[in-house]
C-alpha cells in the first residue's frame, strides 16, 4: 500500500535512504543530516513524500519539491551540513563536497539578502534564470528495500509520485542520477523518463506527465 510519508517512519526511511544513496555526499554526512534532510521535504507542505507500507513495514519511499527548492534547503540545513562537515572531516575529500558546500553557501547567502531587502522596503532580487519554475517538480530520492525487491515497488513508486505531482498542475517531473546507476537509469528510462541533459558523472532525465509510459 503507497501512503504519504510519516514522522514516525523516518526511523526506517533514514536507514533507507543512507543504504540507498550509499557513497552520495549527503548520506555521506551522517545520519543527522539524513534526518534533517528528510525531515524538511516532510514540513514542506509543496513536497510529495511517499512509502510503500507492506504489513506495516516501510519497503521503499519517494520524495520530491517543486523544481528550485534548493536555495531554501541550503539555507535551512546550513548548519547541520557545517556541522556533519566537523564531525565527518573526512567528507573534504568527497569529489562533490566543494561543488555542494559552495552551493549551499551561496544559497544561504540569497536567503539573507531576500530577506534584508524585503526588510528596507527594497525589492527582492530576482532569481536566477531557471532557479524556478511553476510547471517543474523535481524526483529528489527514491529507494526500495532490499528485502521487498523484484515487486516492482519502485515503479508502483514513481506511479504514485508522478500522479500526485501532475493532479497538483505540474506538467514535466525531472531528477538528477550519477551516470553510474544503471538500474535506476533502467527503472526511469522503463517508466518512460528520457535522458535531457549529460552533465558527465551526473545525468538530468526528464518526463512530460501524461504521455505513455
Amino acid at each position: 500500500m503507497i501512503r504519504e510519508l510519516r514522522e514516525a517512519d523516518l526511523e526506517e526511511v533514514v536507514p533507507l535512504h543512507r543504504e540507498a544513496f550509499r557513497g552520495a555526499l549527503g548520506p555521506m554526512l551522517g545520519e543527522r543530516y539524513v534526518r534533517h534532510f528528510l525531515r524538511w521535504f516532510l514540513a514542506q507542505p509543496s513536497a510529495v513524500c511517499l512509502v510503500y507500507d507492506f504489513a506495516g513495514e516501510v519497503a521503499g519511499y519517494v520524495f520530491g519539491a517543486p523544481d528550485g527548492y534548493g536555495a531554501a534547503l541550503n539555507r535551512d540545513l546550513l548548519p547541520t551540513v557545517a556541522l556533519a562537515a566537523l564531525t565527518h572531516p573526512h567528507i573534504v575529500l568527497h569529489r562533490h563536497f566543494a561543488a555542494k558546500a559552495r552551493g549551499r553557501l551561496l544559497g544561504a547567502w540569497r536567503g539573507m539578502t531576500r530577506r534584508a531587502s524585503a526588510s528596507a522596503g527594497a525589492p527582492a532580487p530576482a532569481p536566477a534564470p531557471g532557479a524556478t519554475s511553476s510547471t517543474r517538480f523535481s524526483l529528489t530520492g527514491i529507494g526500495v528495500s532490499p528485502r521487498h525487491r523484484k515487486r516492482k515497488i519502485g515503479q508502483q513508486l514513481l506511479a504514485a509520485f508522478e500522479a500526485r505531482v501532475a493532479a497538483r498542475g505540474f506538467v514535466t517531473v525531472c531528477l538528477d542520477v550519477y551516470a553510474d546507476n544503471h538500474a535506476a537509469r533502467r527503472l526511469y528510462e522503463s517508466m518512460g523518463w528520457q535522458l535531457c541533459e549529460d552533465l558527465g558523472s551526473v545525468l538530468v532525465y526528464d518526463k512530460q506527465l501524461g504521455s505513455a509510459a
